[in-house]
C-alpha cells in the first residue's frame, strides 16, 4: 500500500494541487542554531528552556518534544534560485499548491509521516531570502503523524516532489504488521 492511497481512503482529494516534503536536518549544530533562531524570534518561545537544544540530535526529537519550533521551521522556506518557492505551483510560481504532506527523513531513504498541511497562503517575508507560509494541519490525518514510516526512494536528494507523480510505499505502520 502507498501513503498516497491510505490518504486518499481518509479522502486527500487527489485531484488538489498536493507536494510531498522529506524534511532532513539531522545534524545537531543546525538544529541548536534552528532552537535558538526559533526562540530568538518567537515572543512566547522566550520562556522554554534554551537547554533543551542538547537533547535534540536529529529532527524527529525536536519534532516530538517541541512541535511548534518543527512547524515554525516548515513554514520558513528559502526563497532564492530558480526552484524556490517550493510551496508553489511550478507551472505558476504566483499560485500555491494546496496542499503539503510532510515527512521527517530517518535512515537512509527512510521517512516518517507527519501530517497533511493545507496551504493557506504567505504570511510574510521572514527575513531576507525567505518566506513564510501559512499552514494549517488538516485535522482528519493527525492520528497518523509519527505511526507510518515511508520508503522515500531513490531520489532521497529531492525533498518535495510531486504527490501524483511519486508513489510511496508504506513499509511500517506502528502497531500493525506491515
Amino acid at each position: 500500500m502507498t501513503i498516497q492511497e491510505l490518504l486518499e481512503e481518509r479522502k486527500l482529494d487527489s485531484r488538489k494541487s498536493i507536494k510531498l516534503v522529506r524534511h532532513t536536518v539531522n545534524n545537531h549544530k543546525k538544529i541548536s542554531a534552528l532552537y535558538k533562531e526559533y526562540i530568538e524570534e518567537n515572543p512566547n518561545a522566550r520562556r522554554k528552556d534554551i537547554s533543551k537544544i542538547a537533547n535534540f540530535t536529529n529532527l524527529y526529537e525536536l519534532y516530538k518534544k517541541d512541535k511548534d519550533c518543527f512547524l515554525w521551521y516548515q513554514r520558513g522556506q528559502k526563497n532564492s534560485g530558480r526552484k524556490a518557492k517550493p510551496f508553489h505551483e511550478n507551472k505558476n510560481e504566483d499560485k500555491l499548491i494546496d496542499y503539503i504532506v510532510s515527512f521527517i527523513g530517518r535512515k537512509g531513504t527512510t521517512a516518517i509521516f507527519i501530517g497533511v498541511y493545507k496551504v493557506v497562503g504567505v504570511k510574510n517575508e521572514r527575513k531576507e531570502k525567505e518566506i513564510e507560509y501559512d499552514l494549517q494541519e488538516e485535522i482528519g490525518f493527525k492520528d497518523l503523524s509519527g505511526t507510518i514510516s515511508i520508503e522515500w526512494g531513490n531520489g532521497a536528494k529531492a525533498w518535495v516532489q510531486n504527490y501524483s507523480s511519486n508513489p510511496k510505499e508504506i513499509i511500517n505502520i506502528e502497531g500493525t504488521d506491515i
